[in-house]
């Protein structure tokens, strides 16, 4: 699968966080790693289901997240502040993947309510069959990155929305 599957999702990202968060945001090109990152203490996720299968997460260091939730929020909201923070950061999620998730052009895909795992260095484990595709992301409030878990289903309309055409096309 082409790295630029993503662009649909960077996109989101960037309107996203132009809109809500007034960060400039710019990212480094989309990579396909063998793992998800383990680098990160905070990530909101997505679970998707229909013509693709798999997540999406967005994944920060606590610092960062602290900053980009304050100013998402309106307030001050740190990690000790655990039920609004989560509450932050899955919304976040959220707005970056139901914007994203019309662009990819895969029929009727469903996303799920978003999860947020809190912990240093945690890792996010996805099936083996999954292809992961990384963005690292970039602003000054700090650096997170943003993560596509997925697998095509065994359909011709699904086979046909992973390929790049569609998605390259948003850059």
């Amino acid at each position: 699968m082409d790295p630029q599957f993503a662009n649909p999702l960077i996109h989101a990202t960037q309107k996203a966080f132009e809109s809500l968060v007034q960060l400039e945001i710019a990212f480094d090109e989309p990579i396909v790693v063998a793992s998800m990152p383990e680098e990160f203490d905070v990530s909101g996720i997505i679970g998707l289901s229909g013509g693709i299968i798999g997540l999406f997460a967005i994944s920060f260091p606590t610092e960062t997240a602290e900053k980009i939730v304050s100013t998402f929020a309106g307030s001050t909201i740190g990690i000790s502040d655990r039920e609004d923070f989560v509450d932050a950061v899955g919304e976040l999620a959220n707005i970056i993947m139901r914007s994203g998730i019309s662009k990819f052009g895969c029929g009727d895909i469903t996303i799920s309510s978003p999860s947020v795992v809190l912990g240093n260095h945690h890792c996010i484990q996805t099936p083996s069959d999954n292809t992961i595709i990384m963005v690292p992301c970039h602003t000054s409030a700090g650096d997170f990155s943003i993560e596509l878990s997925i697998r095509s289903v065994n359909s011709p309309s699904a086979s046909a929305c992973l390929t790049p055409v569609a998605a390259a096309a948003e850059r």
